[in-house]
């Protein structure tokens, strides 16, 4: 048994004797999903955020193994039930944001920041992502399509 199945174990026997906080649940569903073990580290997740709802750190790493997994519409409500359950934290408000610019949904990532910036105003991380939002909305295509070579009409 190599040294992180170990880890695991400890982890485990820690959730099973009722001493973890949310950072258990947090550090065993990272280890897990490193492990190979993506189910066995989702349940752990939705476990620690069931226990621990107003945990932000819960959110964020669930929902970065979910993108990792490709799963974005998943990681996409993760992000929104944590910002609904952690009063709004700044951080969760930039990083569905960015899931949804990625997504090429610039209006919907305007709003969310806009009322991240309703809740933090002055957010320096929240401030630029919505300038940068801004600019996606004045041109769509971004400069990638600017020398595409256009036929005559």
């Amino acid at each position: 048994m190599g040294r992180k199945e170990e880890a695991a174990g400890t982890f485990q026997q820690g959730i099973e004797n009722c001493f973890g906080g949310p950072y258990l649940y947090k550090d065993y569903g990272n280890l897990l999903f490193e492990l190979g073990r993506a189910e066995e580290a989702q349940s752990i997740f939705e476990e620690g955020i069931k226990r621990f709802s107003d945990v932000e750190g819960l959110y964020k790493d669930f929902a970065g193994m979910q993108l990792r997994m490709g799963k974005y519409d998943m990681a996409e409500e993760t992000y929104k039930k944590g910002i609904k359950n952690c009063q709004g934290n700044s951080d969760l408000f930039h990083k569905l944001a960015s899931i949804l610019r990625d997504r090429k949904r610039y209006g919907q990532a305007r709003g969310v920041l806009e009322e991240g910036l309703r809740l933090h105003p002055g957010n320096p991380h929240l401030q630029k992502a919505y300038s940068e939002i801004l600019k996606k909305l004045e041109n769509p295509e971004g400069e990638a399509n600017k020398y595409v070579e256009r036929p005559p009409s």
